[in-house]
């Protein structure tokens, strides 16, 4: 069930220009002082909850085509991204990847939605 309006294109546009900047922030992060990784992480915990939100979105059939394929992109570029995330201390919520998208769209086309 998906829970209060958003909009969508602002979430897809925070997660875009976060995801351009994940090898610069990876490489400065890993030199920051504890107190600075703490604030990034919860800026990145933070915007990993609008990934979640986009996620409900898109299960609910609430996404165009246009910020569908936006959403897969950012997906792919997410998963290949995953163990440098992993290796600085920061998650990916479950469930969000290409390898869910691609179960996704498989049993879509299978049912023919």
């Amino acid at each position: 069930m998906v829970g209060q309006a958003i909009d969508i294109d602002i979430y897809l546009r925070r997660l875009r220009l976060e995801v351009n900047q994940l090898p610069v922030l990876a490489s400065m992060i890993a030199d920051e002082p504890p107190d600075i990784r703490d604030v990034w992480h919860w800026q990145w915990d933070r915007l990993m909850g609008h990934l979640s939100v986009l996620c409900e979105y898109r299960r609910a059939n609430l996404l165009s085509a246009a910020q569908e394929r936006q959403f897969a992109d950012l997906m792919g570029r997410l998963d290949s991204a995953r163990p440098e995330l992993q290796a600085l201390g920061m998650c990916i919520p479950e469930g969000a990847g290409t390898r869910l998208l691609a179960v996704e769209m498989t049993t879509r086309e299978s049912i023919g939605v």
